[in-house]
Order: C-alpha cells, then structure tokens, then sequence
C-alpha cells in the first residue's frame, strides 16, 4: 500500500512539475501578448495544452531516468534534483539531435542554439524544484 501511495505521489509531482515547466516556457509570450493587444483565452488554452504536451512527452525519459535513481539510492537532496532538471531540459530539447539525429532527435526538429536553450533549462530547473517540494524530500520511502 505504501509503494501504490509513494507512485501516486510521484505521478502528481510529475504532474505539477510539467504544469510549472509549461509555464515557464509559456509565461512570457502569453504576458507579452496580453500587453501588446486583446488576449484571445482559447488560443492561450491552445498554446498551454501543446506546450504542456510537448514537454511532458520530451521530458518523460530523461525524468522518469532522474525519479527511478532518486527513488533507489534515496537521494533527497535539492541540488541533485535542479541539476537533474537541469539536464532532462537540455536533453530534452534535442539540443543533441546534431550529433546523434535518429537517436535523440527522432522528428527532425532543429537543436536549439545556445539562447533557446536557456529559458528550457530554467524551466526544466523549476520544474525539478516542484517536483523535490512534492515528492523529492521523500524519495526511497517507498522502498
């Protein structure tokens, strides 16, 4: 019963953590827009659901890689949580596609020069911050 609890909790931070790093990616044009003319709240309710879509299907391995570590070694420490964060948004991103582009980057998307990067790997840090303050400080209790 306590492994059930501890994969809901993991499920819901995932969750949340993808909401956070949405709209941190989002946040600025959708801002942006409203101060330059009238918002139309379908096509923000459009931009968030892509996003939020892209970014928890990009973001899945290299996280749900970081949370099956975590949970085995009982790592519950913040700093290793926004450096794994840190790095699911830059291997994410398919900033490796030029290397590797079947691999890493399976639809052709173009890898991100070094300023699209950025924003990225700050949502992808305050991503893993929401998920350490949902489930992170409790990591291997399950076990």
């Amino acid at each position: 019963m306590a492994a059930l609890h501890r994969l809901l909790v993991i499920v819901i931070g995932y969750a949340l953590a993808v909401i956070t790093a949405t709209i941190g990616m989002t946040g600025a044009d959708i801002a942006e827009e409203i101060s330059s003319r009238a918002i139309s709240w379908r096509g923000v309710s459009a931009i968030l659901s892509t996003y939020g879509t892209l970014i928890a299907t990009y973001a899945f391995l290299p996280a749900a890689i970081a949370v099956a570590i975590a949970e085995w070694c009982a790592i519950r420490s913040l700093a290793a949580y926004l450096l794994a964060g840190a790095a699911a948004g830059v291997v994410s991103t398919g900033i490796f596609g030029r290397f590797w582009p079947a691999v890493l980057n399976p639809l052709g998307i173009p890898p991100q020069g070094f300023s699209g990067l950025l924003p990225i790997v700050f949502a992808g840090i305050a991503a893993a911050f929401v998920y350490w303050l949902v489930a992170g400080r409790e990591a291997g209790k399950g076990r």
